[in-house]
């Protein structure tokens, strides 16, 4: 069946920045943060990270493809990096900056804590967690390091350096562009999930040297980069009715699933990660990712606007949720349970609005844009 003009049109991205794409974060970013705050509710909450780490791939590589389409097949690294550097480095910055300033004044900073830090600056702070036997599943239990999150903001980054460099060179070389940069994305996936069986079946580690591991990590985010790679190549893949109804019943289901996970699983007691379950996860997010872009029911129910909000303050929530919960704590505040609860949540919304308002957002539009953008509001009001 041939597409008709309005499926054609359907197929199009509706906008540069999909809303339902923002819900997608949002649940990925409040899976992980509920896990964080009430582990005993949500267990299984850290496969949030499995649904994040395919839509930054795909995000990221439809970015790539796009200026190539504009531009006539010429991709600016530099250019590509300075405007992730923009958008990611300074709220980063700012939270260590802040975090280690509160550790020295309240007389809290431990030795550990350079190490943790400067690996962060570096975006190596995954590896500098292995490389001194952190446990991510015993996180929970004595001094709460506030920068042991970082370690994901680590895998994205160094993917975000890798991966541009080798689809630009193989879009560039390649006598068939899409379908040689889409094979290299699903091979190098296939290889990182093989990379994470082979961690835990052949004794090379545990299980958190697989969930910290950059190679095994890659696999989730590759499988998102070639979704975008596929989208490119095939604009009107997928955009009859009945395509996207199909699209919307797998993607309910893989969200219902996942949802299950988080609520069931414990990740320190299962075999899930062992044998692939990460991987899994972020292959049934690839398909939530296509109902999203195309549209229908499960478009709809992502673009809400509580998943929105949270999905686009997710980087700002993301980065002060952990140090937060680390500082504020049952002998440091006097609080428990629920109250305690409470007043992490108010202390975690205010640090992400400011941090998203004065700090992200200004920087990933432009000071300068956004300088005039605070007069012309000041003159209205």
């Amino acid at each position: 069946m041939t597409p008709t003009r309005p499926a054609i049109e359907r197929a199009q991205p509706r906008s540069a920045q999909i809303a339902a794409l923002d819900g997608i974060r949002g649940i990925a970013v409040g899976l992980v943060v509920w896990l964080h705050l009430r582990a005993q509710q949500m267990p299984g909450g850290w496969v949030g990270m499995s649904v994040f780490f395919p839509l930054s791939g795909f995000l990221m590589t439809r970015l790539i493809l796009n200026e190539r389409s504009h531009t006539g097949g010429h991709v600016g690294l530099r250019r590509f990096w300075w405007r992730r550097a923009r958008r990611l480095l300074p709220a980063h910055y700012v939270m260590l900056a802040a975090v280690v300033a509160l550790l020295i004044v309240g007389g809290t900073w431990a030795a550990s804590d350079r190490g943790a830090v400067v690996s962060s600056l570096l975006y190596s702070n995954n590896w500098w967690q292995l490389a001194h036997s952190v446990d991510y599943w015993s996180e929970f239990s004595g001094r709460l390091s506030p920068f042991e999150h970082l370690w994901s903001l680590s895998v994205e980054e160094q993917f975000y350096v890798l991966w541009p460099i080798i689809a630009v060179v193989v879009l560039k070389y390649a006598r068939r562009p899409l379908r040689a940069v889409g094979c290299v994305a699903c091979g190098l996936s296939v290889v990182g999930f093989a990379y994470g069986l082979a961690i835990t079946r052949l004794g090379w580690g545990s299980t958190t040297d697989v969930y910290y591991n950059t190679g095994v990590r890659g696999a989730e985010l590759l499988a998102g980069s070639a979704l975008a790679v596929l989208f490119a190549a095939r604009p009107t893949l997928w955009s009859t009715q009945w395509a996207r109804t199909a699209l919307d019943l797998g993607a309910g289901a893989s969200l219902t699933v996942i949802a299950v996970l988080a609520l069931r699983l414990d990740g320190a007691a299962s075999r899930f990660i062992a044998d692939g379950g990460m991987f899994a996860t972020g292959l049934a997010t690839v398909l939530i990712i296509s109902a999203a872009v195309r549209g229908g029911a499960v478009e709809a129910l992502l673009s809400s606007t509580p998943l929105r909000w949270l999905g686009t303050r997710c980087y700002s929530l993301y980065l002060w949720h952990w140090p937060i919960i680390a500082l504020v704590t049952r002998e440091s505040s006097g609080f428990s349970g629920w109250w305690l609860t409470s007043v992490q949540l108010a202390l975690m919304s205010a640090a992400t609005v400011v941090s998203y308002r004065l700090v992200e957002d200004p920087f990933r539009r432009g000071v300068r844009s956004s300088m005039a953008s605070w007069s012309r509001n000041a003159v209205m009001v």
